[in-house]
């Protein structure tokens, strides 16, 4: 039986350790770790409650970082800690501060899995991913997880490190914390709350410099395992999710451009049968040498480079019977009985296309394999995967140029200035603006007044309209009663010496200034990706493989998909792989390789730890 002064020692070294963290002592904390100390979970909820509770907090103005958790998910924070939300709802009752010796064991405990629980609910929010339920095993390892959530949420840098230092998969969790704080970061949007933003994107930052350091460290320890656990599935707070999906969905182009990320891409384009194009054009007719030679060419047929190829094969040919199809009379009277070959084949591979985008693949996925709905928020931030939504709709492209359209306003706010000017000279005291006699919004002056400045910003300076040196072709009238009564008969120009000053300073700001400033910001922009190209194009290589690992070319994805899907029936039935998920059948095609065991439970602490150590020394020095 273990004596009574031990267990009494044991427990104040805790209570110590929870002091030690509430004051932001990360010396004590790691000393305290170091020596074996453990955190009690039961401790969570006052750690939450002494930390992040605001007193005296003006909720319509609240600059504490807890308001912008409230901001991303109310619930979550109305049941973790005390926030302005007593301001905002009267529903809520009023803040209660708990003490450690004010409750009791059963009620520490309780309290603090509600807050565990909630906790990892804010993280799922803020990553958008959807939250599992967690397993009573999978939690016992998980006090640092939650420790370090507090630490994220709190923003307490030093212990964010030493808490991250102590998880299981610190490659995970460092991408994962880093996408967490960089959300964090984007909800601030005050000027005041400047200082909030740049350290919490510093934070961010560091995470993901942490994540590129294990990468290095442990793709020069061992390549393949490295390869294997980049593209691992692992259950982080609650989420299960791979280091590479999560890097990519949260825009870290460093990551995914990794060589160890990008080696394993390479294997996954080709199926494992070649490394590059020509090796795996040989394989393709099995010219190579060795015993796998057959083995090689099954999996280059099979590989995502063959489906990406036969689709665009596809497309070429397409792009021919389309040329064939628009040469033909649509307003003839038998238009929709002449539909030849041509055109049968355009429309069935619109069809099977859409089909093959929205349906067969994304729907299948979660209606026969439970993908949760949460994951369909994280497709629709893919910028490819709607553009192929909205390719018919031409208007949708333009928004993707959202510094032209900002700019945009600017040159919209120059012209119609210009335009008023222009026609309160040109046209004094004209009352008919809106006409509406059976006319509609053709004969709107509005058009009239933005149609001159605008084609002047492409050289068109209209100086004959501006002097009324026009009216004399007959085409309008000075006659009041004419204009007024037949909006299609234009009111001939009364010359003002103001005009020609008002074009001669709008022409010089526009065409010197603004047009120069658009192309200087499309210069700047073009540098810009230009330097960064070599980082941008592995980026989005994994949008493109990831894509095409999953799609079947057209025309034979409906079949193709109607097989998976009785085969995984039959599957689902049958013993032997009762339980395989898509998911897992997935990956295995993907990567045929396994974890190795040791290196997620023993080395990535090691290295993480030694990670840990090197950024304490940098700071010292």
């Amino acid at each position: 039986m273990r004596p009574k002064c031990v267990s009494t020692y044991s427990n104040d070294l805790q209570v110590l350790l929870l002091h030690a963290i509430i004051a932001d002592r990360d010396d004590y904390v790691s000393s305290l770790i170091q020596h074996g100390v453990t955190f009690k979970k039961k401790y969570i909820d006052t750690l939450y409650s002494e930390t992040l509770q605001c007193k005296k907090c003006d909720g319509m103005d609240c600059t504490k970082i807890h308001a912008i958790h409230f901001a991303v998910s109310s619930s979550c924070c109305q049941n973790i800690w005390c926030t302005c939300s007593n301001h905002l709802s009267a529903i809520q009752e009023p803040c209660k501060s708990r003490k450690i010796r004010e409750i009791s064991e059963d009620d520490s405990e309780n309290n603090s899995a509600i807050t565990v629980k909630y906790a990892s609910q804010l993280c799922a929010v803020l990553l958008k991913y959807p939250e599992n339920k967690r397993n009573e095993d999978s939690t016992k390892d998980d006090s640092y997880h939650d420790l370090l959530a507090w630490a994220l949420f709190a923003n307490k840098k030093e212990l964010a490190g030493v808490f991250w230092s102590k998880c299981k998969n610190p490659l995970l969790t460092a991408i994962m914390a880093s996408s967490i704080l960089k959300n964090m970061a984007k909800k601030v949007n005050t000027g005041k709350d400047r200082k909030l933003h740049e350290d919490l994107t510093q934070q961010s930052r560091l995470f993901e410099k942490r994540a590129l350091e294990l990468q290095n460290t442990l793709y020069d320890e061992d390549e393949k395992g490295c390869m294997s656990l980049v593209n691992t599935v692992d259950e982080i707070w609650g989420m299960s999710v791979g280091p590479i999906e999560c890097a990519y969905e949260n825009g870290m182009v460093d990551v995914i451009g990794h060589p160890c990320v990008q080696r394993l891409l390479n294997k996954i384009w080709y199926n494992d049968s070649a490394v590059q194009w020509p090796q795996w054009f040989k394989s393709l007719w099995c010219c190579g040498r060795g015993p796998k030679r057959f083995e090689n060419m099954m999996n280059a047929w099979f590989s995502p480079a063959m489906t990406f190829a036969v689709h665009y094969i596809v497309v070429l040919v397409l792009l021919v019977i389309y040329s064939a199809f628009i040469l033909m009379d649509i307003k003839s009277e038998n238009a929709l009985r002449g539909i030849g070959v041509y055109e049968f084949i355009l429309h069935l591979w619109i069809l099977l296309d859409l089909l093959e985008e929205i349906l067969l693949r994304h729907l299948r996925s979660l209606l026969l394999y439970k993908m949760p709905k949460g994951r369909l928020v994280v497709y629709l931030k893919d910028f490819w995967k709607l553009l192929a939504w909205f390719s018919y709709v031409i208007i949708g492209a333009a928004f993707v140029l959202k510094e032209l359209i900002k700019f945009s306003w600017i040159l919209f706010i120059f012209i119609m200035c210009a335009g008023v000017l222009y026609h309160s000279n040109m046209y004094p005291h004209h009352y008919d603006m809106w006409p509406s006699r059976g006319t509609g919004a053709l004969y709107w002056r509005l058009w009239k007044i933005m149609s001159l400045p605008y084609w002047q910003i492409y050289g068109e300076l209209f100086l004959e309209d501006l002097k009324g040196e026009n009216n004399s072709n007959g085409s309008c009238t000075f006659i009041q009663s004419e204009w007024e009564s037949d909006p299609s008969i234009e009111r001939c120009v009364e010359y003002d010496w103001a005009i020609m000053i008002i074009a001669a300073i709008y022409m010089l700001i526009s065409n010197l200034l603004l047009v120069n400033l658009v192309i200087a910001l499309f210069s700047y922009r073009f540098e810009e990706v230009q330097n960064n190209s070599d980082r941008l194009w592995k980026f989005w290589r994994y949008s493109i493989i990831s894509d095409y690992s999953t799609r079947f070319p057209i025309p034979f994805n409906v079949p193709l998909h109607i097989i998976v899907v009785i085969r995984t029936f039959c599957c689902s039935r049958s013993t032997s792989c009762k339980g395989a998920s898509y998911k897992d059948e997935q990956k295995k095609c993907i990567n045929g390789t396994s974890l190795p065991p040791d290196l997620l439970a023993d080395i990535q602490p090691k290295h993480a730890a030694r990670c840990l150590f090197k950024e304490i020394t940098e700071k010292k020095q």
